[in-house]
C-alpha cells in the first residue's frame, strides 16, 4: 500500500506449503532410503511496492519490523519410518544416531564410552556399534576404549591390584629368605640327644654320662669360649629339638654323675619350670598348621620365631637361678657346689639347648 509514492504497508510473504509422502509398506519405505527425491517448502518473499524479487530478507527494502518472509512449510512422511530411519524419505540415521519404531526423528547413541567412534548408520536400537580410536586396543577386549596404560592398570585390578602385587612380591622375597634359612637349619651340623645327657670334660676327653657321645657346640648363643674350657665342669643337654613334634624337655631326675652335687627336690622344681617354658601350646600348633595351608614359608618363619622365644624363656629361668638364695638353685649346699655357676646356651637356630 503506497500514498504519494511512499510505501506505508506491505503484505508478508506467503507461508510454505505441506508435502507428504505416504509409503505404502515398510518395504517401499526401505526402497526409498537414499532416494533422490527433492522438495522445497520455503516461505514466500515479501513484495514492497514495485520492488523486484529479492534473494533474501536482507536485500528487502521493506520495513523489517512490519514485513516478514513467509515461514517454511512442512515436509514429512505420512506414515512412521521403519526402525533406523527417519525424515521425509525415511533415510537411514547417520552413524552415532538411532531411531526406533514410530520415532519422529533420530536420537543420539549413548551406549559407547566418551572416546568411542560409532561406525554404522541406520541403527534400529540404542545399542549402536562402535570401535575404539586408532592406537587403542580393540573394542572386543577393551569395551571402555581405554588407552593401553589405563587398560593394563585396570586389568591388574586398579589400585587394589597394585597393592596386592606389591604384597605378593614382598611375600615372595620373605619366602625365599625363610626357605634359605630353613635350608641352613637342616644342613647345620648339630646333634639333638634322644634324652637329656650330661657331658663332662676331663683330661681333654669329652664323655657323655647317660647317653651317646656329643660334640661340644662351639657356635651359638652363650657358647663356651676357649678361655672358659678350663673351668667347664659339665654340660646338661635338653631333650628334643625345640619343635612342636619334639619340644625341649629336661628329665626330672638329675644326672647320675652329678647326683652328689644336686638337690633332687629343687632340681625337679627347676626342671618343671623349664619344661613349662619350652612347651608348645595348642594355639601355636594350630597357627602353624593354618600357615602351612595358607603359605608354607610363613609357617617356617613363625616356627623359627617361636623357637627363639622359648630359648629366651628358658634362658631367663636359668638367669633367675643365679644365686643360692633362689628357689630353683638346684646345686647342693655341701662340698664345692657353692663355687658352681650355671649358664644356658643353644645353637644359632635354637634347636639344641644345654646348661
Amino acid at each position: 500500500l503506497a500514498f504519494n509514492g511512499t510505501v506505508i504497508a506491505a503484505a508478508g510473504g506467503g507461508g510454505g506449503g505441506f508435502i507428504g509422502v505416504n509409503w505404502g509398506t515398510k518395504d517401499e519405505a526401505a526402497e526409498g532410503r537414499g532416494s533422490r527425491i527433492g522438495s522445497s517448502v520455503d516461505g514466500g518473499k515479501p513484495v514492497c511496492g514495485s520492488a523486484s524479487e529479492m534473494a533474501s530478507p536482507d536485500e528487502s527494502p521493506c520495513d523489517v519490523g512490519r514485513d516478514m518472509w513467509g515461514q517454511p512449510g512442512v515436509q514429512t512422511a505420512l506414515t512412521f519410518c521403519p526402525p533406523g530411519c527417519s525424515g521425509f524419505s525415511c533415510g537411514p540415521c547417520p552413524a552415532g544416531k538411532f531411531s526406533v519404531a514410530s520415532a519422529p526423528s533420530c536420537l543420539s547413541c549413548a551406549n559407547g564410552p566418551e572416546s568411542a567412534v560409532y561406525n554404522q548408520t541406520g541403527c534400529p536400537d540404542p545399542t549402536c556399534p562402535y570401535v575404539c580410536p586408532a592406537g587403542y586396543p580393540p573394542v572386543q577386549g577393551n569395551p571402555e576404549c581405554l588407552d593401553p596404560v589405563r587398560l593394563a592398570f585396570q586389568m591388574i585390578g586398579g589400585e587394589v591390584g597394585v597393592v596386592l602385587l606389591v604384597l605378593l612380591w614382598m611375600l615372595a622375597v620373605v619366602s625365599v629368605m625363610v626357605l634359605r634359612m630353613h635350608s641352613r637349619i637342616r644342613k647345620a651340623p648339630h646333634t639333638v640327644p634322644a634324652r637329656s645327657g650330661f657331658l663332662e670334660q676331663a683330661s681333654g676327653r669329652k664323655l657323655l654320662r647317660g647317653g651317646r657321645a656329643l660334640s661340644v657346640v662351639s657356635k651359638g648363643v652363650n657358647a663356651l669360649q676357649p678361655e672358659h674350657l678350663p673351668y667347664h665342669v659339665a654340660r646338661i643337654y635338653l631333650r628334643g629339638c625345640n619343635h612342636p613334634n619334639s619340644p625341649w624337655f629336661l628329665d626330672l631326675l638329675p644326672p647320675d654323675c652329678q647326683a652328689d652335687r644336686i638337690d633332687e627336690l629343687t632340681w625337679v622344681r627347676f626342671a618343671e619350670q623349664v619344661n613349662a617354658g619350652a612347651r608348645w601350646t595348642q594355639r601355636e600348633v594350630a597357627t602353624i598348621w593354618v600357615l602351612r595351608v595358607v603359605c608354607w614359608p610363613l609357617s617356617l618363619a613363625y616356627t623359627a620365631t617361636r623357637r627363639h622365644r622359648k630359648r629366651e624363656a628358658v634362658e631367663q629361668l636359668c638367669t633367675a637361678m643365679g644365686s643360692p638364695q633362689s628357689s630353683t638353685w638346684f646345686w647342693s649346699a655341701f662340698g664345692d657346689s657353692r663355687h658352681l655357676e650355671t649358664l644356658f646356651g643353644s645353637d644359632g637356630h635354637s634347636t639344641l639347648g644345654f646348661f
